[in-house]
Parts: structure tokens; C-alpha cells; sequence
């Protein structure tokens, strides 16, 4: 008989502990899936920033290319109605909040491989539906991803040297610079760098810059000069060796020898001197700088790896203002547009929960000089037209519309005429004298 419920209160407690041993078995066993299931920054990663920090060429190109990518403004517009959203809608608020330094760094860990958005979003309150976004560096980001196929991502996890923890896929706004089409289990989800493609060329180009570096370090001394003549160390006027203090025959080639070439007149005549002597040449064999001339090719290679032109940075050997002009174009179509376009849609895709669905985001190219039309090649076209509408012709070429009627009239070139009306009857001439049909009698 259980008078004060001892055994009761047994049984519960023992209830109590089971449950807290398979809670803890469940958590156990959800770390092991999780830890298994996750993708974590090789080194690879962390060797592709120390690239961009250590060698000078990358840092030309991606921060260039970052640069340019963050001075093309974005904007806000209906999907439906292809208008721009009003400057108070919280789309455009969120874009127009984004910094030129965030911008810029966000590309930059783009144009790396990889940029991880973290949304500190409102979600209630008076401030509700305001978004800003924080930067998190791909180093320290994990991906956690399902076993089996499709291997969708299913959650992220940060991990630095003192703060750890677990973002959901809602939380975080995921883009790759390109896809990885390795097989590889631990990479098939991570972004693709041109600077892990050029990882060979990479060690090759530091071994150069060591070489070079060695060498002009160690440049002083270009030649060795020795001299095997029996008792060349000897002092002058004595058998024995030469002591502190004295000067050897060695020592005296030398002081004649430098005494010869400070003389102005002895200017490219041949110096004579006794005895067996010789030259070992120092420096870098053929084969080494053969090696230091391919730095231009590698410096091409990496360009060629970013889609841009080596005649952007210095380069003339093909560079002249029209060839600079076209590249300068060329780098904004190839290299950096698809890559806004990349962001814009990841930032319409990750926003959708926060600002609604029929809103999109696209670039505004309308500030960048190298992809507007030649004034001057536009003009000429429209001065070439048979037909043309002043109002047309002004908006193209970026003016204002008039008010004037006559601006909206399809207005036709003078000078024209229709093929239709070059029919006409001729009279015909009174000829009774046959003038026309009289010959001259001197020619008959």
C-alpha cells in the first residue's frame, strides 16, 4: 500500500529519465546526420582569398571586376506591369540601403567562388517587413546537405574561431559564381572559383616571383673572377703565406684591376693581366628566365580565366583607345553583367518571404558611359532615315519630348518622288520641215 505515493513518484522520475536518455540518443544521433551530411571550406577556400591577398595580378582583376560591379546601381520593378516599384516600397528601401562597400564586398566574395547573405529581417511590429543583409565569409561557412540525390542544401553553419551556430536555408541567401561540376561529395554544392582552375598557374607564377625576388636580392655580385696561378695568395716579396695587414698577389690584380676601369680612357679597352685566370658567371640559367618571361602569359591566363582583357591593365602590346574602348565593353557584357544578373535573381528568389511574390530586381546600365550608343553613330542613323518622328528621335538620343504637335507627325525627307508618277506622257514635236531626219551632205 502506497500511503505517501513513493512508488508513483518513483515510476514518474523513472518515466522522466528515460525520456532525457532518448532525447539525448535523438540528439546525438541528429549531430552524427548532420556532421556527416556537411560540407565544410577545405583549404582550397581558404588558399583562394590568400591568392587574391598575396598575388598582385588576381588582386588586379577581381578587385576591377568588383569594383565595376558595384557601380551598377539596382532597382526595384513589377513583374507584371514591367514598372519600376515606387521609392517607398520596401524593396527599394532594402536597395537603396545597400552601401557601395557593401556591394563591393559582396561581389568580391562573389567574383572568389561563393557570397553567403545572412537576412536579419522584421517580421512583426511597425518596422515589419524591413531587411537587411550581413555579409558572412565563405571560410567559416558550412553546408549541410541531404545523402541521397538531388542533395539538396538543407542548412548552413557558421564556425569562426570563437562563434558557432546553425542557420536555416530561409535564413541565409545562397550564390555561387558557377557551378562545381565535380564529382566530389564534399564540393558538388560549393560555388566554383576561376582561381581554383588556375591553381598550377598560380604556383608557377609565385615560384617565378621567388626567383625573380632571389635574384635581385642576391643580384650584386655578377661574376666570380679566380686565379690558379702557383702563390697567387702569397705576400708580396716573401715565400710565405699572406698575413693580416698585407696585401697578396691576389689582392694587388684587384687593386689594379679597379684602378684600371675608374680611368675614362681605359673606356672599352681589354685589361691585361699574368697568369692562369678565369670567370664563373652567377645568376639565373636560360631555363630560369625563359621562366620569368611567361609572367605576361600567366597574367593573360588569368584574365582569359575572369573573361577580360589583358589590354585593361597596362598591356601594349594590342592596346589602342578604339581596342581599350570595345574591351572596356566587352568586360561589362562577359565578366561582369552576368554576374548582377546572378545576384539579382538570387535576391528576388531569397526575398520573396520577406517582400512578397511579382517583384524583381534587374540592373540599371543606363550610368555606365561604355555600354551607352555612340551619339554620334546614332545621329547619323537617324539623319539617314527617309521618314522620322521628332519626338522618337529625341528620346533615343536621351532628350526630353517636346509639346509642339508637329513633333508626334511622322515627318517625310523632300526629295522623293513615287516610281508611279515618273509616267508621264510625252507630246510628241511638230516636225514638217524633217529636220531630224536630214543628213549631212558632206558626210554622205
Amino acid at each position: 500500500m502506497d500511503i505517501f505515493g513513493i512508488k508513483a513518484l518513483k515510476i514518474q522520475n523513472q518515466q522522466l529519465l528515460n525520456s532525457v536518455k532518448a532525447l539525448r540518443q535523438n540528439n546525438i544521433g541528429a549531430a552524427v546526420s548532420n556532421f556527416r551530411t556537411m560540407i565544410f571550406p577545405n583549404w582550397l577556400a581558404v588558399k583562394e582569398f590568400d591568392a587574391y591577398i598575396i598575388f598582385d595580378d588576381v588582386f588586379s582583376v577581381v578587385s576591377r571586376l568588383a569594383t565595376s560591379a558595384a557601380k551598377i546601381p539596382l532597382v526595384a520593378y513589377n513583374e507584371t506591369t514591367n514598372e519600376e516599384l515606387p521609392t517607398t516600397d520596401p524593396l527599394c528601401k532594402y536597395l537603396k540601403a545597400m552601401t557601395f562597400e557593401q556591394r563591393e564586398t559582396l561581389y568580391l566574395f562573389l567574383f572568389l567562388g561563393e557570397c553567403f547573405l545572412y537576412k536579419d529581417s522584421v517580421l512583426l511590429g511597425p518596422n515589419k517587413g524591413k531587411l537587411k543583409t550581413d555579409l558572412m565569409h565563405p571560410a567559416f561557412m558550412s553546408i549541410e546537405q541531404e545523402v541521397n540525390f538531388p542533395y539538396r542544401i538543407t542548412g548552413y553553419r557558421y564556425n569562426d574561431t570563437s562563434t558557432t551556430f546553425t542557420l536555416t536555408t530561409e535564413e541565409i541567401i545562397y550564390i555561387k559564381y558557377s557551378y562545381n561540376p565535380t564529382t566530389n561529395y564534399n564540393e558538388r554544392n560549393r560555388g566554383l572559383s576561376p582561381i581554383k582552375a588556375l591553381a598550377q598557374r598560380l604556383t608557377r607564377l609565385q615560384a617565378n616571383i621567388a626567383a625573380s625576388v632571389s635574384q635581385m636580392q642576391n643580384g650584386g655580385v655578377p661574376s666570380i673572377v679566380y686565379d690558379k696561378t702557383p702563390g697567387i695568395d702569397a705576400v708580396r716579396g716573401s715565400g710565405g703565406s699572406a698575413l693580416n695587414g698585407e696585401v697578396s698577389i691576389m689582392g694587388q690584380h684587384k687593386d689594379n684591376f679597379s684602378r684600371f676601369l675608374r680611368n675614362a680612357d681605359n673606356k672599352g679597352a681589354p685589361y691585361f693581366a699574368a697568369g692562369e685566370m678565369g670567370v664563373l658567371p652567377l645568376g639565373l640559367s636560360l631555363v630560369e628566365l625563359d621562366a620569368l618571361m611567361q609572367a605576361d602569359v600567366d597574367f593573360d591566363k588569368i584574365c582569359n580565366a575572369y573573361s577580360i582583357s589583358s589590354v585593361l591593365f597596362n598591356n601594349k602590346k594590342a592596346s589602342t583607345e578604339s581596342n581599350v574602348k570595345e574591351m572596356r565593353k566587352d568586360m561589362y557584357t562577359n565578366a561582369i553583367i552576368p554576374v548582377v544578373l546572378k545576384v539579382c535573381d538570387a535576391l528576388k528568389m531569397g526575398t520573396i518571404d520577406i517582400f512578397g511574390e511579382g517583384k524583381c530586381i534587374k540592373p540599371d546600365l543606363s550610368s555606365i558611359p561604355e555600354l551607352q550608343e555612340d551619339m554620334k553613330a546614332k545621329a547619323d542613323g537617324w539623319a539617314a532615315m527617309p521618314a522620322i518622328v521628332i519626338n522618337e528621335m529625341r528620346v533615343s538620343m536621351g532628350q526630353d519630348e517636346i509639346t509642339d504637335p508637329m513633333a508626334d507627325k511622322l515627318l517625310i525627307k523632300t526629295g522623293y518622288q513615287l516610281s508611279e508618277d515618273l509616267n508621264m506622257e510625252v507630246e510628241p514635236i511638230d516636225n514638217t520641215a524633217n529636220d531630224y531626219g536630214k543628213t549631212n551632205p558632206g558626210n554622205s
